[in-house]
């Protein structure tokens, strides 16, 4: 076990170690339910927990007495959102409440949320650290489901540093650098230490394509293609951002099963049952909700049922106005993203680079602007990477993370447009970005290898180092919004 502990590249034994030392102290630093939803899918895994069952019951109430009795002794409410509302720190508040919260009940919430329609396995994941922190107060069970999740962060790390493998060889700088961004990365850090399905999530798409990338160079070898399939098949149960894989999955089968054309009709069946894995289980949760009387994923079961209505040409107004600017003679489209603000840059510069707390806590905006600018040369970076190596892409891989990132932003579009139309605030936000974080640093690390090879190893350690004190930044700013 050392031996093989010793043969892990250096930079990636210390992504792994920073990376897993920021998911706990971010998990440690924000303040209970000072993230998005937390207090939701804190229930589910409370719900879990105490009752062993799944929430979405009419009759009960959305919260349990304990969690109310907590989030009244925080003014979490009052807070969330609130940038000049501070928890409440009293010492006087503190011992009031401490008298009494060993007598509120736990298992009295679980009523139906936005979370109840959510698959459950991340939230069974997490129950485990509530379970072992069952003997201390709210707070303490919530940290213990913060550090389940926070527990895949290095997981998410390793998926992008083999990816990057695969894009670019066994070059230890660029996947250096690709993995530092979700080691590194505020948001993703953020995200995986609270309570949500997204850490898990993050972590299951990482090592989705790298095994899909992998899998596809290879011509799709049957360990590879089942391990990829059940991968698949897992980020279904976790979050329906996982069906956006299926179309990638679907390519990959088809890679798989054009490989092996000269092969007997039997052995290539036998060989596609693989394929039926993430159906299946995509599938067995779609029905098994059902006749658990409960909701599919309302993300899927929503937008479907709206998808006869559509207007397709406003949906095409609604994309081209998210990204671009209104062309003269066009209707304007009352994009509304959470936070306000131009939808490309408030979604995919300032939520992405850094919107705390309930999206409230964040840089001023020259910061933004910045941190704009970088990012587009970074795109630029990669743009030039890519038309480089042109004549030694592969189209398959190419045509694998394509299909997999765009149905990921269509799938965000659809529902985004859907929930506008019904009325709401809409839908997108950067953290359902984020499942494409080790395509993210696959594009660092392409923009990094356009340097000169002399200075290429200044420009990656620089890229890094300036990564880690962003977040350092990062911690401070949300440390003084909390506590000063």
């Amino acid at each position: 076990m050392l031996e093989r502990l010793r043969r892990i590249p250096p930079g990636l034994r210390a992504l792994l170690a920073v990376s897993a030392l920021l998911a706990v102290t971010w998990a440690c630093l924000t303040p209970a339910f000072q993230a998005p939803d937390e207090q939701r899918h804190y229930t589910y895994v409370q719900t879990i927990a105490e009752s062993f069952d799944l929430p979405g019951d009419p009759s009960k109430p959305g919260f349990s007495t304990q969690v109310l009795d907590g989030m009244a002794a925080l003014n979490s409410d009052q807070v969330a959102a609130q940038r000049q509302v501070k928890p409440e720190w009293n010492p006087n508040v503190e011992r009031s409440w401490l008298a009494t919260q060993g007598d509120a009940p736990r298992d009295d919430g679980g009523g139906p949320s936005p979370a109840s329609t959510y698959p459950p396995v991340s939230y069974a994941w997490e129950a485990l650290g509530y379970v072992a922190t069952s003997s201390g107060t709210v707070f303490d069970q919530l940290l213990g489901a913060r550090l389940m999740s926070a527990f895949w962060l290095p997981f998410t790390v390793l998926g992008t540093w083999l990816l990057a493998g695969e894009l670019f060889g066994r070059r230890r700088l660029l996947q250096a650098v690709a993995a530092s961004v979700p080691a590194l990365a505020p948001m993703v850090v953020f995200i995986s230490g609270s309570v949500s399905p997204d850490g898990m999530l993050y972590a299951i798409w990482s090592f989705a394509l790298w095994l899909g990338v992998r899998a596809v160079k290879r011509g799709v070898p049957v360990k590879d293609g089942g391990v990829f399939f059940a991968l698949v098949g897992l980020g279904c149960v976790v979050k329906a951002t996982g069906f956006a894989l299926l179309p990638a999955a679907l390519l990959v089968a088809a890679i798989g099963l054009y490989s092996r054309r000269s092969l007997v009709a039997g052995r290539v069946v036998r060989r596609a049952a693989i394929v039926a894995v993430p159906l299946a289980l995509a599938i067995a949760w779609l029905f098994g909700a059902r006749l658990l009387d409960r909701l599919a994923p309302a993300q899927i079961s929503d937008t479907t049922a709206s998808a006869s209505g559509t207007n397709w040409r406003e949906l095409l107004s609604y994309a081209w106005q998210y990204y671009l600017p209104r062309l003269p003679g066009q209707t304007d489209y009352p994009i509304a993203p959470i936070g306000g603000g131009y939808p490309l840059l408030q979604v995919w510069i300032t939520q992405g680079w850094g919107a705390f707390g309930w999206l409230e806590v964040k840089w001023a905006a020259w910061v933004y602007r910045v941190l704009g600018v970088i990012t587009v040369g970074i795109g630029a970076g990669a743009v030039v990477a890519l038309w480089r190596a042109r004549r030694a892409i592969d189209l398959r891989v190419a045509g694998f993370l394509a299909l997999a990132s765009l149905s990921l932003l269509a799938g965000l579009h659809w529902t985004d447009y859907h929930e506008l139309e019904s009325g709401s605030k809409g839908f997108m936000q950067a953290r359902y970005l984020f499942p494409l974080i080790a395509v993210f640093g696959a594009a660092l690390a392409a923009a990094v290898s356009v340097v000169p090879a002399r200075a290429r190893p200044a420009i990656a350690g620089g890229t890094v180092a300036a990564l880690f004190v962003f977040q350092l930044f990062a911690i401070g700013l949300v440390a003084g919004r909390f506590y000063a």
